[in-house]
């Protein structure tokens, strides 16, 4: 991928004061700054879904990783760190519950600032990718619709999908994922081109018989 210097489309500055951005909630000039990153890296965008998810339900429940696979949860959360740091012209999506919104930041906040770099947030349900706009009635059934279509308007082709958590069923015959990783890959992949991210758990890309991409229904 293409390296991406803030300087030449964002005020470092800026960057610094705001690292992580509400994707819902940009000015226009942000809006067109993404849109015009974006299209300069054809199309292709990272998602990262709740990457601290084991992390934070151990806060809550000590015992919780007896049911997770727990070689792969370190690999998810410093390849998301890793990737805070790295100046990338690949935009970073990140999904997020909105009741651990503030919990997240606390951790990404400092090293997005260090690295003069940027990511955009979407808050979502708790332990559920489906974006929340709060008890909005006109947006109630409407939240992935409203996700896929600012999408299409920033110019969007191709996404990669990591995070927690990502399985498959063997007694599944319709072909769906499992977790919050792979029901956001299921309604993605009705629009875009879907690639399964490395940084993925339990299951990632190696996992699939076709781990590059996720052919649009």
């Amino acid at each position: 991928m293409p390296e991406f210097s803030p300087d030449s489309n964002l005020n470092s500055e800026k960057i610094k004061e705001n690292p992580v951005q509400k994707i819902f909630s940009l000015t226009p000039q942000e809006t067109l700054e993404l849109k015009d990153r974006i299209e300069k890296n054809n199309g292709i965008v990272r998602i990262m879904v709740h990457p601290y998810y084991i992390a934070q339900k151990k806060m809550d429940d000590p015992d919780v990783l007896e049911y997770y696979h727990l070689e792969r949860i370190p690999t998810v959360e410093r390849g998301f760190e890793k990737i805070l740091k790295t100046k990338s012209q690949t935009p970073t999506i990140l999904f997020e519950s909105y009741d651990m919104v503030n919990r997240t930041k606390h951790i990404i906040e400092p090293i997005l600032k260090k690295a003069s770099n940027q990511i955009y947030l979407v808050e979502t349900h708790p332990a559920d990718p489906l974006p929340y706009f709060g008890s909005s009635p006109e947006t109630e059934g409407q939240e992935w619709a409203l996700f896929i279509e600012k999408l299409k308007t920033l110019g969007v082709k191709r996404i990669i999908v990591g995070g927690m958590n990502l399985w498959t069923d063997p007694l599944n015959t319709t072909g769906d994922l499992e977790g919050c990783v792979g029901r956001t890959i299921d309604v993605l992949r009705n629009h875009f081109e879907v690639q399964t991210s490395s940084l993925a758990s339990p299951d990632s890309r190696k996992n699939f018989k076709k781990p590059d991409n996720f052919e649009m229904k």
